[in-house]
């Protein structure tokens, strides 16, 4: 049982190490300031366009999306799915969440 333990708790490091970023699977982020697209974000700075290779979502470019619950808000988002780069408006579906789109209604 500990080793299992153990094994469990240096997977979950190695995890946390790697930031949890690279080329398999969806790897994203968001950045907004007071509810749009800052001009010039703080740690969404990649360059890669859609589809370039990418190790992390450091190296894509960000894509600014609008919330859509009618309030204008918006944020950045930079994916790296699968080792490339996803830098287009399908990048923004399914990242509305209340702490980025708040509502007017709350």
């Amino acid at each position: 049982m500990k080793r299992v333990a153990a094994f469990v708790a240096g997977l979950c490091l190695c995890l946390l190490a790697c930031g949890g970023e690279g080329g398999h699977g969806v790897r994203g982020d968001t950045e907004q300031s007071n509810g749009s697209c800052p001009s010039a974000p703080a740690h969404l700075t990649g360059t890669a366009m859609n589809l370039a290779p990418c190790a992390t979502l450091s190296d894509c470019a960000p894509v600014c999306c609008t919330c859509k619950n009618g309030d204008n808000y918006q944020y950045l988002v930079a994916e790296c799915v699968n080792g490339l780069c996803s830098s287009t408006d399908a990048t923004c579906v399914g990242k509305d969440d209340a702490d980025l789109c708040p509502s007017s209604s709350q």
